[in-house]
């Protein structure tokens, strides 16, 4: 896009006057030359300043050589990042308090009745002779969400180091009968999960050994804003776990609730997430969409899914049961099936391409007593083909039935279905091969723009242009509205265009079908396909979503990223072409977006990497599922396709590795080169997006971390990885203090490959002294009745040397005439870990909280 072009003020102005002058004029009509301009001259009544002092500002000095000064104008030109203290005003002398520690540039400009003078500028350096708490004051939510609260950015003293800050958060106040609690106290990111609606009053203060910072108040407010509705359903008339064929299914949705006490509106449909399915062969429907009430009669065995979906007139929220249809009352009279020659799964209609096979398939046949179609026994046949056809190309033995279709022209075929009692009626289909043969085309239908809702009376367009045909045929639109709020009079317009439009006119959901068919007559639903529904909601007022984004490892610059040497190759995995082997996946950052929407939007999500190191180029992060919610490689919604950008996934990794923009939930990624890495979120409900929130990851090679490093080698009784994976940096050595792991039981030991009276390694690590010495103090092996445990190669009072490693394990010793079990008789999860009190911990003397845990699992059977 091309950049707009800005013309100064006073250009512009003298260019209108020569053009008002005919571009004329004489020396004595001109004399700009003679106007001198005044002089500004800037005084700070400090160049240092601790923040939250005030200095003096001071402009007396300058000068006019016109009628006098008339204006001053004070600004800050620059400060440190998050700083928003300005001067108090624009007088002659004014005034101005520092409020982040830094470097400020604070300008002066004087204006007289002639002209503006030049900048003057002066430099104020602040400084910070005691740690300050920084905190949002206020923050939003829902009653039971948990609120993290982040005072990260608190600050120590100017020249002291971040990590010697101590936090000492309080809940001061909290609603009358709440029980909330505040978690990690002592922790820069504490976590309060509110109960009951209403204000939870939190004090905040950091200290840094003998000084501390002057307090500040945080305020949590917990508010339904709307209450969420609570969709439940009863279902009368049998049991839904054995339902009997043909009985009447009644449901009556008033056990649904809202806790302000809104007006409920209903909606029904038979299917399961927004996709109206039934069991194949089905044709039942039920009485009414609408209504607290509703019947419906199942008329075949399969699982029926209803759907229930409540609006409160803010929120629309849904639930699903089945109805498993799988039992005969006593007199019941066997029907027979309905048999029906489906088109070539192929090509999903009723052409097949010349010299290939012709599939018969007969999956849409009806049986209301059999679950699936494919329990029955069919007899086919081929009743004509073109003249000159070998009949040695039909084979209709075995579970396949297939024809070569190696002549044009139409075949016709038939088949009945038979149940064990009764055979159908004869069903017949003409197929016709030819050269090109016509696929069936498919639908994808979404809501055009970043969300789902729009306010009221917007107009909402629905999206059907990701449909395609795979023959690049002409594709027809068959939308379908299929619910609307109560009272609503709107209608769908244009509804055999890729983008139909509603205008709303009352708040709610609106939902809409669609299938696509081609030029040639085939359907997107042939076959198993189902048509596909999609719902925007329609709103008075939208509330912004709230996001409370984490890094899954909180690295700074005293912990920061270890980035270790990985192989670069993408290496396809044994079984599956698009999961890249582990010699191709390193060590990443992960992060999450945690966000909510109050008004129950649907919500997307933008990450980015805003700055990086240069030529910095990702590596494919070990944790690597990509799909939409995951937490590995985002996949950006690309896939490998041959029609598509990306051909292979080999391509498809390699291209996205190179995006700087991703829009799953949560993200990985794996830098490959040192420095800091600007990792910054949106979200948005397509109303509203959320404030940013950024994240500033510091990442090193390991020969260049900058304190005592903890790295996990890796070695045990029962796991190891080798030299490829170890090299491949996938083997998440680095491990950061403080380090509390306690395995859970799909990490256990199990105690019953265990000897007795045997001693076993159960982990292995590594220190590394990189800045200076450091001492391990409270080295202490919790053990138990059962299990004896101890360090080896690690003492209390040991000091690791600047620039040496030291290796310890972790060792257990299991009891004679083991398994004994003390804890036998406790509740699961406790009762099957027979290593309920086992603990290694150690604390690193040189920094508060820098501790060392680990507790294993070792998982017990008989209990």
């Amino acid at each position: 896009m091309k950049k707009p072009t800005f013309v100064p003020a006073f250009s512009l102005a003298c260019t209108i006057a020569l053009l008002l002058s005919g571009c004329g004029g004489s020396d004595s009509d001109n004399k700009q030359d003679d106007i001198i301009a005044p002089t500004a001259v800037a005084s700070l009544s400090a160049e240092n300043t601790d923040i939250n002092n005030t200095i003096t500002l001071d402009g007396s000095a300058s000068s006019s050589a016109n009628a006098g000064i008339t204006e001053w104008q004070w600004e800050v030109t620059s400060a440190p990042s998050n700083s928003i203290a300005s001067p108090s005003g624009n007088t002659e002398s004014s005034t101005f308090t520092a409020d982040i520690v830094g470097e400020y540039q604070i300008c002066l400009i004087v204006v007289d009745d002639k002209a503006s003078s030049d900048k003057d500028c002066q430099s104020l350096t602040a400084t910070n002779p005691n740690p300050t708490a920084v905190a949002l004051n206020e923050v939003g939510t829902h009653p039971g969400y948990m609120v993290q609260l982040d005072a990260s950015d608190s600050l120590p003293p100017t020249g002291g180091d971040k990590e010697d800050l101590v936090y000492h958060w309080t809940l001061a106040s909290t609603p009358e009968a709440s029980e909330a609690e505040l978690e990690n106290v002592n922790h820069a990111l504490p976590r309060l999960t509110t109960d009951i609606e209403g204000e939870y009053v939190i004090k905040l203060i950091v200290s840094y050994f003998d000084k501390t910072s002057q307090e500040q108040t945080i305020k949590v407010r917990a508010s339904h804003l709307n209450a969420l509705p609570n969709p439940d359903f009863t279902i009368a008339g049998g049991d839904p776990e054995h339902w009997i064929l043909g009985n009447t299914v009644t449901l009556n949705a008033s056990t649904s609730t809202d806790d302000d006490g809104d007006t409920l509106e209903y909606r029904w449909m038979l299917g399961s997430n927004d996709r109206p399915s039934l069991p194949d062969g089905s044709s039942a429907t039920l009485d009414t969409s609408n209504g607290e009430e509703i019947t419906f009669t199942p008329d075949k065995f399969g699982n029926f899914y209803v759907q229930l979906a409540v609006y409160d007139g803010t929120i629309r929220r849904i639930i699903n049961k089945t109805i498993k249809v799988n039992t005969l009352a006593p007199d019941h009279v066997n029907i027979a099936p309905t048999a029906i020659v489906g088109p070539d799964p192929i090509t999903r209609s009723y052409e097949v391409e010349l010299g290939g096979e012709l599939n018969l398939t007969a999956y849409s046949t009806v049986d209301p007593e059999a679950m699936m179609s494919y329990s029955l026994e069919f007899e086919w046949e081929v009743l004509s083909y073109p003249n000159g056809f070998n009949t040695d190309n039909i084979n209709l033995e075995g579970w396949k039935k297939t024809v070569l279709v190696d002549l044009p022209g139409d075949y016709t075929v038939r088949t009945r279905a038979f149940d064990g009692e009764l055979w159908s009626e004869w069903n017949l289909a003409t197929f016709t091969a030819r050269t090109g043969a016509n696929h069936a085309p498919t639908h994808v239908l979404a809501l055009a723009g970043a969300g789902s809702s729009v306010l009221l009376g917007q107009t909402i367009t629905f999206d059907g242009s990701q449909s395609f045909d795979p023959d690049d045929n002409q594709l027809n639109y068959h939308w379908q509205l299929v619910e609307k709020p109560n009272n609503s009079n709107a209608k769908l317009q244009n509804t055999d265009t890729a983008n139909p439009t509603i205008v709303t006119d009352k708040p709610g959901p609106y939902t809409v079908e669609l299938y696509v068919s081609d030029s040639h007559g085939a359907s997107s639903i042939g076959g198993l396909k189902r048509k596909s529904r999609i719902v925007a909601m329609a709103k008075i007022e939208n509330n912004k979503p709230i996001q409370r984004a984490s890094l899954e490892t909180e690295f700074s610059t005293l912990q920061p990223f270890v980035i270790y040497p990985a192989a670069n190759d993408f290496v396809p995995h044994e079984f599956s072409e698009r999961q890249p082997a582990a010699e191709s996946l390193n060590a990443y950052i992960k992060a999450y977006s945690d966000a909510f929407d109050p008004d129950g939007d649907d919500l997307s999500y933008l990450w980015s990497i805003t700055a990086e190191p240069q030529e910095n180029n990702m590596r494919i992060p070990a944790d690597i599922t990509g799909h939409g919610d995951s937490t590995g490689l985002c996949l950006n919604g690309y896939t490998a396709q041959q029609e598509g950008e990306f051909k292979t996934w080999l391509e498809v990794f390699t291209g996205v590795l190179k995006m700087r923009e991703w829009t799953c939930t949560n993200v990985a990624f794996s830098p490959s080169l040192a420095g800091n890495y600007h990792l910054q979120l949106l979200v948005s409900d397509g109303m509203n997006p959320s404030e940013p929130q950024s994240f500033v990851i510091p990442a090193v090679v390991r020969e260049d971390y900058p304190s005592l490093l903890l790295e996990d080698l890796h070695a045990s009784e029962y796991t190891s990885l080798d030299d490829n994976h170890k090299e491949a940096g996938n083997s998440f050595t680095q491990k950061l203090f403080p380090y509390n792991q306690s395995e859970k039981s799909n990490f256990s030991i199990f105690i019953s490959t265990l000897e007795d009276n045997t001693e076993y390694l159960i982990k292995k690590f590594s220190l590394t002294a990189f800045d200076k010495d450091y001492t391990v103090t409270g080295l202490n092996a919790k053990s138990q009745d059962d299990y004896i445990i101890h360090f080896k190669g690690l003492s209390d009072g040991q000091v690791i040397p600047q620039g040496e490693t030291i290796t310890f394990e972790l060792i257990l010793t299991t009891p004679s005439g083991m398994p004994v079990n003390q804890f036998r008789d406790l509740e699961p999860p406790q009762g099957i870990n027979a290593g309920l009190h086992l603990e290694w911990s150690f604390d690193i003397k040189d920094h508060d909280n820098w501790s060392f845990k680990y507790k294993p699992f070792l998982f017990h059977l008989d209990i």
